[in-house]
C-alpha cells in the first residue's frame, strides 16, 4: 500500500473511532458527535434523533427512478428499467443492452466486447478471427493448387483447421457468456437483460 493511501485509511479509522467513542460516552470526552452523525446519517443536528434523508424522484433519482418505499432503503432510489446507479449519483447510468451485445458477438466475433466497452478484448478477438480465417482459406487454396501431395502442405492445412476450431471455440464460449448475461460493461455494470 502506498504511503498516501495508508494515511487516508488511518485518518478514516481515527474519525470513526472518535465518533464511536463520543457516541458511546455521550460526549464525555468533549467531542461534538453532531458533525459525525450528520456525516453518517445517524442523528439530527443536535446528535440525538435520526436523520431521514430527503429523497426526491426529480433531483435525487435524476428523473430515471423513484424514491424507494422500503423502510430499510430510506433515501435510496429504485431506478427505472435500464438505468442504474454508478458512482455517487443515483439512477444516472444507462445500462447497455444484452440483446445488442449478444447479436453483435454472434454475427461479428469481438463486436459484442467493443459494444460493452472492452475494446482491447473485442479488437483482439476480431483480429484473431480474421487472421485465422484468412490463414485457413489461404492454406486451403494452396492445398488444392498443390494437389495435396506435399507433406508440408498437409501440415499447413491441418494447422489452419486447428486454428479455425480454436477460434470457433472461443467465439462459441463468448456467445454463451453474452447469452447468459455473464459479461459486464467496462464500468463493471451488468447488462440490461432481455
Amino acid at each position: 500500500m502506498t504511503t498516501f493511501s495508508t494515511i487516508v485509511l488511518r485518518t478514516i479509522a481515527v474519525i470513526f473511532i472518535l465518533w464511536g467513542l463520543s457516541y458511546i460516552y455521550n460526549d464525555s470526552i468533549g467531542i461534538d458527535a453532531a458533525p459525525f452523525n450528520r456525516l453518517l446519517a445517524v442523528g439530527d443536528s443536535t446528535g440525538s434523533g435520526p436523520i431521514v434523508p430527503v429523497c426526491s424522484s426529480y433531483t435525487t433519482c435524476n428523473e430515471h427512478g423513484h424514491c424507494s418505499e422500503n423502510p430499510s432503503k430510506v433515501g435510496v432510489c429504485d431506478c427505472d428499467n435500464g438505468w442504474t446507479t454508478y458512482g455517487s449519483s443515483q439512477c444516472t447510468y444507462k445500462q447497455k443492452f444484452q440483446l445488442t451485445a449478444f447479436l453483435l458477438q454472434f454475427f461479428i466475433s469481438g463486436a459484442g466486447y467493443i459494444y460493452v466497452g472492452s475494446t482491447a478484448m473485442g479488437v483482439g478477438e476480431l483480429i484473431l478471427s480474421v487472421f485465422v480465417w484468412i490463414f485457413l482459406i489461404g492454406s486451403g487454396i494452396y492445398f488444392i493448387k498443390s494437389d495435396g501431395g506435399e507433406d508440408g502442405t498437409i501440415c499447413l492445412y491441418c494447422l489452419g483447421i486447428v486454428c479455425a476450431i480454436a477460434s470457433f471455440g472461443w467465439w462459441l464460449a463468448t456467445v454463451i457468456m453474452f447469452g447468459m448475461n455473464d459479461v459486464n460493461d467496462s464500468n463493471g455494470i451488468n447488462l440490461k437483460g432481455w
